[in-house]
């Protein structure tokens, strides 16, 4: 028995048509109505949002809002000059490679950029599948491609380096965590929006204190301090790293000041937690080592050769003691002597007798460094 088959209906056809675009086409509707009806109602908006999270905390929440507009304006005018000097470049090369309306694959590509990540590679694809299927050879893919790849090479580890710097404040990592998150709940339009959205929500983590986390993995600002970092890779048993963070920061500061901003606290932390009996005795063992070694290596300008003779005096242990090396450090070696912990004083007196010290300098590093300095 023959089967007819029925033509279908143009609203049907207009149907099939339209269904793989509708899904995006709604999101992005739906996207452009809430932007507008949020720009309409901004000062509405900000009272409720600072009503919601506190009237007393207008001034913090403030000062979020005017660093989250600064970011994001900073963000994506950068984010324009950079696309602008991928796409002019871009558009003008392919117009000489002979690729049809090499003009507006420049006006896309710049366009595209906006979009993280994927963008770029749609930006190149494009004309390159338009070069393969004009071309009798491979002439102009290869001049396509590598036009491509030098315009993004040069923008990639060099231009954006050098403007962006920590304009939208956020790591690497956390852009692709966000780039997946809001793709994830968005779709595309979350891709696009990814960036601007984590920026706000960073934001406000720096001025909550309750929201601090996300600033925390979000932000580019360090969380430790020098003396946290350098107390951290001792207790790491790193400490090779340890070394190069002090060599580091005595070529920027000083070596005073690397000793008394980094070297000191971190003696301190250790003191504090061995107290608190966190410190085990070979690990404590371990970073009183390292860190005298590290005095020890340093080069450091001592004052010039003038003045009374100084003796410099340990109070109590092994972190005072590396503390009076740090002292004689910058002092003239033929002025200064060092006296180790345990030191009575009838000990100190009769060294200082001996040496003819003038001063006597008695390092105590805290905590409960008042009580054995006042012994001595």
């Amino acid at each position: 028995m023959p089967v007819k088959e029925t033509p279908g209906t143009a609203f049907e056809a207009l149907a099939q048509f339209a269904a793989p675009v509708a899904k995006p086409a709604a999101m992005a509707l739906a996207v452009i109505v809430f932007t507008i009806l949020m720009l309409v109602n901004r000062e509405n908006m900000r009272d409720r949002l600072i009503g919601l999270l506190g009237t007393g905390r207008i001034n913090a929440m403030t000062r979020a809002m005017a660093e989250a507009s600064y970011r994001v304006s900073r963000y994506l005018a950068t984010q324009l000059v950079v696309n602008a000097m991928f796409g002019i470049p871009f558009g003008i090369a392919l117009y000489f490679i002979g690729i049809p309306n090499a003009l507006l694959f420049g006006l896309l590509g710049m366009v595209l950029r906006f979009v993280p990540y994927v963008g770029v590679w749609v930006a190149a694809a494009m004309p390159a599948v338009l070069a393969f299927a004009i071309s009798d050879n491979w002439t102009q893919v290869l001049w396509t491609v590598g036009v491509f790849a030098a315009l993004e090479l040069l923008l990639a580890y060099v231009i954006e380096p050098w403007l962006y710097g920590k304009s939208a404040g956020l790591s690497p990592v956390a852009i692709i965590a966000a780039v997946m998150f809001w793709t994830w709940l968005w779709g595309p339009i979350g891709l696009l929006l990814a960036t601007p959205l984590t920026v706000c929500v960073a934001v406000i983590g720096r001025h909550l204190p309750e929201l601090g986390y996300l600033n925390v993995l979000l932000g580019v600002d360090p969380v430790l301090s020098p003396e946290q970092r350098f107390y951290q890779r001792l207790l790491a048993l790193d400490h090779e790293e340890a070394q190069d963070m002090i060599e580091q920061h005595a070529a920027a500061h000083g070596v005073a000041a690397t000793f008394d901003e980094v070297m000191v606290p971190a003696l301190t932390l250790a003191k504090l937690d061995r107290r608190k009996g966190a410190l085990e005795p070979s690990r404590e063992r371990y970073i009183y080592e390292h860190v005298r070694r590290i005095v020890e290596e340093l080069e450091a300008s001592p004052a010039r050769e003038a003045g009374a003779p100084v003796c410099v005096v340990a109070a109590h242990d092994e972190a005072d003691h590396i503390a009076a090396l740090m002292v004689a450090k910058l002092l003239p070696a033929a002025q200064t002597g060092v006296l180790g912990a345990g030191a009575l004083a009838s000990d100190i007196a009769q060294a200082a007798g001996e040496r003819r010290c003038e001063v006597v300098f008695i390092s105590a590093v805290p905590p409960n460094a008042a009580h054995y300095a006042g012994y001595l």
